[in-house]
C-alpha cells in the first residue's frame, strides 16, 4: 500500500477595515470611504448599499456605508462603517437697535459655538475679523458670515429697527405789527421721557422764556422779520427741531398837528410829536422854523406822546406871532430805521 500527503492551506480570514474621509461642514456631501481588504484569495469585488463599486466610494453625505466584499474563491464579508455629520454652528445674537431715527449706534454681537474654533467674521462678504462684535451701525438688514477653522461658513441675517423720529411743529409762519408779539408754542411727538430745548434765531435778540428754565414756549417779538428755531432733546439724547418765520409790517406812524393854540389853557398848549411808541423808539430831532427860514425850536432824543417836550410858540423869552410855521422831525424805529419828515403847522392865539 502506498501513501501520500496532502496538504491542504487555509487562506486566512476575509476581512475589511475603513478609510475614511470625513465631512467637515455640516450639510457638505463630499466624504469618501475606501475598504482595506486582507485575508482571503485576493481578486476582490467590491459592492455598497448605495450601489457603489470598487473599493472607494466618494461624495459621500452623513450615513451608513455597507460594503460586501467577495474573494476570488467566492468567500463573502459584509461590513458597515459610518459617515458622521459634523457639528454645525450655532449662534445666538445680542443685538441694539440705534437710539435715534437716522444715528449710527446699533450694535450686533455673535456667541457662536459648533463648527471648528476659531471662528472669524464678515459683514461685508468680504473682509473677515475675529470680532465678533459690530457696532456703529445704522438701521437695515445684516448678513454676517462666520468661518470656522474647517472653512465653513454659516450666515447670519438679522435687522435692525429705526426708531420714530422726534417730531416738532411750531406751526406755519405768522405776521405780525411792528411791536407787537406773539406766542410760539412746540408741539413735540415722539419723544422719550422729559425733553429739553434749545431756542435761537436768526437776527440776535432776546426770547421770552414763559416757564424758565425749561423755556417750552416763547414770546417772539421781532422788530423785523426774523426766523426762529427750536431743537428739543429727549432722555435718549435723541434730537427734533422746526422752525418759524415771523414776518413784521412796520406801519410808519409819526406826525405833528397840523396846529395849535400855547394860550394857556393847558389844551394843545404845545406843539408834540405824536406816534406809536411800540414801534418808534425814539425822536431824535424836532426843529421849527418861521417862514423865513430862522430856527425858532429844537429838540432830540425824547419819546413821542411826550407832552412835556415839544414848541410853545415862543422864541428867546417872546410869543410868536399867529401864523403859518415849518417843522422837521426824525423819529428812529425799533428796528433802526431813521425816517425824516416834515409840514406846516398854524400857531393860533
Amino acid at each position: 500500500i502506498e501513501q501520500d500527503t496532502l496538504t491542504v492551506t487555509e487562506p486566512a480570514p476575509l476581512a475589511v477595515s475603513f478609510e475614511i474621509m470625513p465631512l467637515l461642514c455640516s450639510g457638505d456631501n463630499n466624504a469618501s470611504v475606501e475598504a482595506m481588504i486582507s485575508g482571503g484569495t485576493p481578486g476582490y469585488s467590491v459592492n455598497w448599499n448605495n450601489g457603489g463599486t470598487g473599493t472607494q466610494i466618494g461624495n459621500l453625505g452623513p450615513g451608513i456605508y455597507t460594503a460586501n466584499v467577495t474573494d476570488m474563491n467566492g468567500c463573502v464579508l459584509t461590513d458597515s462603517t459610518a459617515v458622521e455629520r459634523p457639528d454645525s454652528m450655532t449662534i445666538q445674537v445680542e443685538k441694539t437697535d440705534p437710539g435715534c431715527f437716522g444715528a449710527s449706534n446699533g450694535q450686533i454681537r455673535l456667541y457662536v459655538s459648533g463648527g471648528q474654533m476659531p471662528y472669524r467674521y464678515s459683514i461685508d462678504g468680504v473682509n473677515f475679523g475675529g470680532s465678533s462684535s459690530f457696532i456703529g451701525l445704522k438701521a437695515g438688514v445684516y448678513t454676517i458670515l462666520i468661518r470656522d477653522n474647517n472653512s465653513c461658513i454659516t450666515a447670519y441675517t438679522d435687522s435692525l429697527l429705526q426708531p420714530p423720529a422726534v417730531m416738532v411743529a411750531l406751526g406755519p409762519d405768522t405776521t405780525i405789527v411792528l411791536g407787537d408779539s406773539v406766542l410760539v408754542i412746540p408741539d413735540v411727538s415722539d419723544a422719550f421721557g422729559m425733553v429739553k430745548y434749545k431756542w435761537r434765531s436768526v437776527l440776535v435778540e432776546d426770547l421770552m422764556c414763559l416757564d424758565t428754565p425749561e423755556c417750552s414756549m416763547i414770546w417772539a417779538k421781532p422788530y423785523q422779520t426774523n426766523t426762529y428755531i427750536v431743537t428739543v432733546t429727549d432722555e435718549n439724547g435723541c434730537k427734533g427741531s422746526d422752525d418759524i418765520v415771523v414776518n413784521v409790517i412796520k406801519p410808519r406812524g409819526a406826525y405833528v398837528p397840523t396846529g395849535f393854540s400855547p394860550n394857556g389853557d393847558l389844551t394843545n398848549d404845545l406843539l408834540v410829536v405824536y406816534g406809536k411808541s411800540l414801534q418808534i423808539r425814539r425822536v431824535v430831532s424836532f426843529r421849527v422854523y418861521d417862514r423865513w427860514g430862522e430856527k425858532l425850536y429844537e429838540d432830540s432824543d425824547f419819546s413821542v406822546n411826550d407832552e412835556t417836550r415839544g414848541w410853545d410858540g415862543s422864541f428867546r423869552g417872546r410869543n410868536c406871532d399867529p401864523g403859518v410855521y415849518v417843522w422837521y422831525v426824525e423819529v428812529e424805529y425799533r428796528d433802526g430805521y431813521r425816517e425824516s419828515l416834515s409840514g406846516n403847522v398854524t400857531l393860533i392865539r
